[in-house]
Parts: C-alpha cells; sequence; structure tokens
C-alpha cells in the first residue's frame, strides 16, 4: 500500500486536474454558485472514498452505496439545468479520464510502489465510479422529468 503522503498527494493532484476538467464540460457553467459549491464537495468526497476504497480489503459495499447517491445528485442537478443523461455521463467520463490520467503519472515519492498501487488504485477507481455512473442514470430512468425539480431527500 502506498503511504499516507502519496495517497495525499495524489488526492491534491486529481482534485485540481478534474476540476480544471470538468470546468470545460457543456452545461456546467450554467450551474449557480450554490450548485458548484455543491459539487465541488461531491467531488472532494469521491476523491477521499476512492482513497478509502483502494487501502480497503473488503468489498466496501458502504462506499458503493454512497458512490450510487452522490451519482444521484449529480444527476438531481443535471435534471435541473435540463442536462441529458449523455451529458451528465460526459462529466464522468471526463473525470474518469482524469483520473486515470493522474493515478498513471503516479508520484515521484513512490516509483518503486507505483506500478502495483496504481492498478490497484486502477481497479478500485473503476469499481466506484461505475457505481456512480449507475447513481446517475437512475433517475433518468425512474423518474418523472416534471418531478425533477423536487426530488425526494434532496439535501440542499
Amino acid at each position: 500500500a502506498a503511504s499516507p503522503h502519496v495517497g495525499s498527494a495524489w488526492g491534491t493532484h486529481a482534485l485540481s486536474s478534474t476540476r480544471e476538467r470538468i470546468t470545460q464540460q457543456t452545461g456546467v457553467a450554467t450551474y449557480e454558485v450554490s450548485e458548484r459549491q455543491t459539487e465541488r464537495a461531491l467531488g472532494q468526497r469521491l476523491i477521499g472514498m476512492i482513497l478509502q476504497f483502494a487501502a480497503r480489503t473488503d468489498g466496501g459495499e458502504d462506499l458503493l452505496a454512497e458512490a450510487r447517491a452522490i451519482g444521484q445528485q449529480y444527476a438531481w442537478i443535471g435534471l435541473r439545468h435540463g442536462q441529458t443523461v449523455v451529458e451528465l455521463l460526459r462529466i464522468l467520463s471526463a473525470m474518469r479520464s482524469t483520473l486515470i490520467e493522474v493515478t498513471l503519472q503516479g508520484t515521484p515519492e513512490a516509483p518503486a510502489e507505483h506500478v502495483s498501487g496504481s492498478v490497484r488504485l486502477l481497479q478500485r477507481l473503476e469499481r466506484l465510479l461505475d457505481e456512480v455512473q449507475i447513481g446517475m442514470v437512475e433517475p433518468y430512468v425512474t423518474v418523472d422529468p416534471g418531478q425533477a425539480l423536487a426530488p425526494a431527500g434532496d439535501n440542499e
């Protein structure tokens, strides 16, 4: 396993890189300040969850459930802005590809651990983001679009 410092370095680099790439995605610029803050907090939580999930030896069902819930929160914001599920999936794809790039670049602090640690991190990253994707799609296929403005259990 990577040292906490390496995980922290990865997390910091991952956050700045994904924030930069996501702000360039279609529709994101129209989000209100509070929605951008919510999305930023969700992104920070996801980065932390990826690191927790990679360090765990169990199935991490609690983190997977939380990842699905985060995906649903992303979907509700998208629905309120009239974004299609395809547009949201493109945003998630940009996030995923950025996180993969950051992982493959590695950190100079851990060259010997890099390959095995990166493989595990990538596997866990993919698994967690798959759950975010499922959570993002669910509201689009299960909810009447007219109800998108008032989701049950909205935390805002």
